[in-house]
């Protein structure tokens, strides 16, 4: 695997569905050519959006909130805290 993550890291990430958001979450899984996709991607349990004025922050504000809203990045868009982008 390219990267050393696990399920339960803390991570940072760039989710780029209808744009780019920042977000803080925790790794639910890594898959390597699964769920469709080919190469490495990274389920994440959004904790915060970096940016507050987020359009997305605004859309699924509660499910952040409630923890219950997951999102799926490539791995190349996940990084550690110290970890350089």
């Amino acid at each position: 695997m390219p990267k050393e993550l696990k399920q339960g890291d803390t991570v940072n990430a760039i989710f780029r569905r209808y744009g780019n958001h920042h977000i803080t979450g925790i790794v639910n899984e890594v898959s390597h050519n699964q769920h469709g996709l080919d190469g490495y991607w990274v389920s994440i349990k959004v904790k915060e959006f970096k940016d507050k004025q987020d359009s997305f922050y605004h859309t699924f504000k509660n499910l952040v909130d409630t923890g219950t809203y997951n999102v799926l990045c490539p791995i190349a868009d996940v990084w550690k805290d110290g970890d350089v982008q």
